[in-house]
């Protein structure tokens, strides 16, 4: 394998070595306790796994009506939902 190949790898580790390592802290900080100590990981898993699913097709409507927007040269309001969609979640 080429260089481009390495250098992408790396793009990826350090990308959800960071990510892993900020969304633990985090919730050590808003939950405590040690993780491996807890019941129910079972449950918690199947639970964010619903969450996953709901995600993953909400974001697909949500590129759906990015490229209907890029198709009907829509250009600000793609540029605008594209920056919602790379950006930081709201509650």
């Amino acid at each position: 394998m080429g260089q481009r190949h390495e250098q992408h790898l790396q793009r990826v580790i350090s990308f959800w070595a960071k990510f892993v390592s900020d969304k633990y802290w985090k919730g050590q900080i808003e939950h405590g306790g040690n993780l491996w100590e807890k019941p129910g990981m079972l449950r918690h898993i199947e639970q964010e796994t619903a969450d996953f699913n709901v995600y993953l097709s909400t974001l697909r409507d949500q590129l759906t009506e990015v490229l209907a927007d890029l198709r009907a040269l829509r250009y600000e309001r793609a540029t605008d939902r594209l920056e919602e969609i790379l950006g930081e979640p709201r509650e």
